[in-house]
């Protein structure tokens, strides 16, 4: 996944989140990830950060079968390369102080899909 989007990359979309790794905030983009396999729909989700949850999220990972489409790839050093490789940033979780992750994605200039934060709904709803 290197340099410019080529023809190939471009026909399969790339999504990405990127943050502390814990269940709460990983498991809806594992649903979606599900209902797009389900569909038979192209996509990978690379998920960037570290967490205690790890092991466990890999473990949801290979329950639901979506090893081919879902990868946990660790700490991230050059956030704003790799966000700028990607089609589209998400961020599921169910609230956020600072979404840290999604602020870094929109000055990457990458769309973004977010739910309504608790924390922080007025960001959210623009």
């Amino acid at each position: 996944m290197s340099g410019e989007r080529s023809g190939a990359f471009r026909r399969t979309r790339w999504y990405t989140d990127a943050g502390r790794l814990v269940r709460k905030r990983v498991r809806r983009a594992l649903a979606a990830a599900e209902l797009m396999a389900a569909k038979g729909l192209a996509f990978h989700i690379l998920i960037a950060g570290e967490g205690s949850e790890r092991e466990k999220l890999e473990r949801e990972i290979r329950r639901r079968e979506l090893q081919k489409g879902v990868r946990l790839i660790g700490h991230e050093a050059d956030i704003h390369g790799f966000l700028s490789r990607l089609d589209v940033f998400v961020m599921s979780s169910r609230s956020e102080g600072c979404p840290v992750g999604l602020l870094e994605a929109v000055a990457a200039g990458l769309p973004c899909v977010a739910t309504r934060w608790v924390a922080f709904p007025k960001f959210s709803a623009m």
